[in-house]
């Protein structure tokens, strides 16, 4: 067999050209791999940071929100709030109440916030009530706004509200010095700066809960005279009326004892339920008990479900509340 020495430098050639080419891929993936941990180890760590509003983005956010319900016409202790404000990491509109269902309640649901935060920012209310026309001032973050005496102290104000100064240092950003009727940003506070009226009902919400857990339920018919869903005649009613599905958990709204668990006349089946203070609240109407007398129970506990035993007309929850023997209105303890 002849050699022939001008095929082999082929095949060298080829062999060259795939190795080079080799090498030059192994290269570029380990110049890539090198950037990764470089810039994996250089980038700086990303936090979270809460927007700063602008003036301008804030305006831009009025002029959009106008038609679903805000309004300008707040009175001037709105004006006063947003141009005192220590800090600029807070949202404040105006909103004004056009229809009959809105509640603070759904308020609250709407901005995601709570009844504190709504009660916090608007010091003026005295009744959780809400009525279409009235306007309210929100803020996007759950916390209060406390306006500030003559000669208050950071420290008083950290300890009026239970706060370490460092927190409201840092959610006020107080590079400027405190002045009176500044206002500032407590977070996750309850509110302490509150009218006469509302100071008693804010009193009378810490004592009870709400009978249900899941979700919201509207009331029915309230406590006093009213035209009897039977007779159509006028008669007294001895409670709260709560709209409920059949199967709704019914829970204990404090801390107590049960007095009673069976049938009770018109109230159907029904729980009674002894607490402090000289309160025993009862829940009518049954569908199912599941508690017995002598049985202790936490607020919140699933004591019962809703139905529609005794003398009803639909599933819902009938709620009654006596004080040291006396019957009293159960509103003030269901505002929740």
């Amino acid at each position: 067999m002849k050699y022939d020495i001008k095929e082999e430098f082929k095949n060298i050639d080829k062999a060259l050209v795939l190795y080079s080419i080799g090498l030059a891929v192994i290269f570029m993936l380990a110049v890539f791999g090198i950037m990764l941990i470089l810039n994996s180890e250089s980038a700086p760590e990303v936090k979270y940071r809460r927007p700063v509003y602008d003036p301008v983005s804030v305006e831009a956010f009025e002029e959009t929100a106008l038609a679903r319900g805000y309004t300008k016409e707040i009175e001037p202790y709105a004006n006063m709030v947003k141009a005192n404000l220590l800090t600029d990491k807070l949202l404040v509109i105006n909103y004004k109440i056009r229809q009959k269902n809105e509640s603070l309640w759904t308020i609250k649901n709407k901005f995601r916030i709570n009844l504190n935060t709504i009660i916090g920012a608007n010091p003026y209310l005295k009744t959780y009530e809400a009525r279409p026309g009235q306007e309210l001032i929100i803020i996007n973050r759950i916390g209060v706004l406390h306006r500030i005496r003559k000669d208050e102290t950071l420290e008083q104000i950290c300890e009026l509200y239970g706060k370490k100064k460092e927190e409201v240092l840092i959610e006020n950003e107080l590079y400027q010095s405190m002045s009176e009727d500044s206002f500032l940003f407590i977070p996750r506070a309850e509110p302490v700066d509150l009218t006469p009226e509302m100071k008693e009902q804010f009193a009378l919400r810490k004592i009870f809960g709400f009978p249900f857990k899941d979700k919201w339920h509207r009331r029915s018919s309230g406590f006093g005279y009213r035209s009897d869903p039977f007779t159509g005649e006028k008669s007294f009613h001895s409670g709260f009326d709560l709209r409920a599905d059949y199967g709704d958990k019914i829970c204990s709204v404090a801390d107590g004892v049960v007095i009673f668990s069976g049938e009770d006349g018109a109230f159907g089946n029904a729980v009674k339920i002894k607490h402090t203070g000289g309160y025993v609240t009862l829940y009518g109407h049954c569908e199912k008990l599941l508690v017995n007398e002598g049985k202790k129970v936490k607020r919140g506990d699933v004591i019962a479900l809703v139905g529609s035993t005794g003398r009803s007309t639909g599933p819902h929850l009938h709620f009654t509340v006596w004080k040291k023997g006396a019957l009293v209105n159960p509103k003030p303890y269901l505002l929740q």
